[in-house]
């Protein structure tokens, strides 16, 4: 056996030790491998999702590179999803660290909610077993039963900021007197996040916010803490702590969601697209416009074409 293909084999070897570890982040994520292939310097995979889509993928393993996930057909948002899955994660600054991240921020329904998770580097490997990953990968069903796991479990390490609709558009209004606009709201619900942890005593080395603003606006609504660095990065939820915070932000989004929805009658969707502007017509009809505010973010475009 030349050099050559004994490390081609020795890589072969220890890919299948770790295949256990790939099929187990796949079935904690909902999926299930229906096929399975060995390729000359690897695995390919069939991946089967619950709504029937499924996706092929390619596994590699190098001493170097480590696992290597390669998309080869199929559904293009599932595979979007389980790359999510199975990115590299972006080292933070220091354990222990604070996830956050946000959720309604871009529908016209419903609370803006913003989620902290405070993880140390265990927790952070025990997010990773659990399946806890970006919350747009996730269906509706997965995020609550992993946001009430998270909540159970991790209790005194998480905060949820979640402000209503006539809050919101309260809110809103001040801000917009000051030159002000909808980021502005959202940082400072990052802010209370973020005060809440702190005030129960937790002493993070750094907190990662999925980046949604300039660092100049965040800045203008945090607290200085000496010692504590700030990190605005794009993609954040490669950190679990951060994935583990959409979770919990999208599922008090949706609850949300559901509790307005029994309260108008009607059955209200995320978005501000179509969908939302015909239910927003049928909400206007039934509640009048002054009530509006009680069900939506009212600057939001959706107002504007309803009025007209």
């Amino acid at each position: 056996m030349s050099l050559r293909d004994a490390r081609s084999s020795r890589g072969q070897g220890q890919l299948f030790d770790h295949e256990d570890e790939v099929r187990r982040r796949l079935e904690l994520s909902g999926l299930e491998v229906i096929e399975r292939r060995e390729l000359a310097n690897g695995l390919r995979l069939v991946v089967r999702g619950a709504d029937g889509v499924s996706v092929a993928i390619n596994v590699y393993y190098s001493g170097k590179k480590g696992l290597s996930i390669v998309p080869s057909g199929g559904d293009a948002a599932l595979q979007a999803r389980i790359g999510t899955l199975f990115a590299r994660r972006a080292a933070s600054t220091g354990f222990p660290v604070i996830g956050q991240d946000e959720a309604g921020k871009g529908d016209y329904f419903g609370s803006l909610v913003v989620a902290g998770f405070h993880a140390d580097e265990r927790v952070s490997r025990e997010l990773t077993g659990m399946g806890v990953s970006d919350s747009k990968t996730l269906s509706n069903s997965r995020v609550l039963k992993l946001a009430a796991r998270l909540r159970a479990d991790f209790d005194g390490f998480w905060s949820v900021v979640s402000i209503p609709p006539e809050e919101y558009n309260l809110r809103f209004g001040k801000l917009r007197e000051s030159g002000m606009n909808s980021l502005d709201l959202l940082a400072e619900a990052h802010a209370e996040a973020l005060e809440r942890l702190l005030e129960s005593g937790l002493r993070p080395r750094s907190v990662v916010i999925d980046m949604f603003c300039s660092r100049k606006r965040l800045d203008r609504h945090l607290r200085d803490r000496p010692g504590l660095e700030i990190i605005l990065r794009e993609r954040a939820e490669s950190e679990p702590a951060v994935a583990a915070a959409s979770i919990l932000a999208r599922a008090a989004y949706l609850e949300s969601l559901e509790a307005l929805g029994r309260e108008s009658g009607l059955e209200l969707v995320p978005g501000s697209g179509r969908e939302a502007d015909a239910i927003g017509s049928r909400l206007l009809a039934r509640v009048g416009e002054e009530a509006l505010g009680r069900f939506a973010k009212l600057h939001f475009r959706n107002t504007l074409r309803l009025r007209s």
